[in-house]
């Protein structure tokens, strides 16, 4: 099944893309969070959408860890890519660590959740 395989990649992305960071306080692998994460979204929707999952173990590469929301979109497709926009934050030279929407980065790539 495509959205599996689709998954699997998506953890393999976030597992690389952390590989060096860790949590603060305990100080265990980050990407533990992120899987977390993913599999209570897994759960509240049954694995009925994969892309909220791929989304979730994807939602801090862009603001972390230099991922771009176009290789996103190259490698999971527009949906995924404007999940993670719309929970990043970025621009160049500046991270914030609190989400918060940017519009003419998701109005890229799914055009209708702006409106």
């Amino acid at each position: 099944n495509r959205e599996i395989v689709a998954v699997l990649d998506a953890l393999d992305l976030a597992a690389q893309a952390h590989s060096s960071q860790r949590r603060k306080g305990g100080g265990e692998p980050y990407v533990n969070h992120v899987v977390d994460v993913a599999a209570r979204v897994a759960r509240a929707t049954n694995g009925a959408d994969a892309t909220l999952v791929i989304g979730a173990l994807l939602h801090y590469v862009v603001e972390d860890c230099g991922v771009t929301v176009e290789t996103l979109a190259a490698r999971f497709g527009p949906d995924v890519a404007a999940l993670v926009a719309e929970v990043s934050v970025w621009w160049p030279g500046a991270v914030v660590s609190m989400p918060v929407w940017n519009r003419s980065s998701i109005q890229r790539y799914r055009p209708q959740a702006t409106r």
